[in-house]
């Protein structure tokens, strides 16, 4: 147990010290074990946090955090990995996956209250690093597949939602005869 602590500890300090240098020797393959152990331990880090900041109502956090965590981070690595492709990136969906749980690290800082604003915005930072890494990419490159596409696609979905929601309400009120 100990010797899992103390790589955690190591691979943690790695990550949030010097992300550039970490992504840029991080292998690209090798297997998911060692990223989805480190993800879900930082997960489980921040369902702690939670719990304890919420006086244990939020206990629960601390099993559907690690769980939760590294399930998104499969979804979230597919997602990924297309867009950097989009914008030419070379790499592997493992390897898209690989910097994901690795840029996880920030959750174990995530659950504490204002530090995690700036903890939410390094792991992004440290995405599009190792985006940049992982994918042989230009920093701008990275950028606009970690974060530029992601935006647009939720301004695109949120105007579809609005238009929808419209029609729907402006529906409602027309089939009621105009009574409103």
């Amino acid at each position: 147990m100990s010797e899992i602590i103390d790589d955690f500890k190591n691979t943690w300090l790695k990550v949030m010290k010097t992300p550039d240098e970490f992504f840029g020797q991080m292998p690209t393959e090798g297997g998911y074990e060692d990223p989805i152990k480190f993800a879900a331990i930082s997960y489980l880090i921040a369902g702690i946090g939670l719990t304890i900041i919420t006086l244990g109502a939020g206990f629960p956090l601390i099993i559907a955090m690690p769980i939760g965590g590294v399930i998104g981070l499969f979804i979230g690595g597919l997602f990924l990995n297309i867009f950097f492709k989009i914008v030419g990136g070379k790499g592997t969906y493992e390897g898209t996956f690989r910097l994901l749980a690795y840029a996880s690290a920030t959750m174990a800082l995530g659950w504490i209250p204002l530090l995690g604003i700036l903890a939410n915005i390094y792991m992004i930072y440290m995405e599009v690093i190792g985006g940049a890494k992982v994918h042989k990419l230009s920093t701008l490159s990275s950028l606009i597949a970690v974060f530029v596409i992601p935006v647009i696609i939720a301004i695109v979905l949120g105007i579809v939602f609005m238009v929808v929601f419209g029609a729907a309400i402006a529906g409602s009120i027309a089939s009621m005869g105009g009574m409103y």
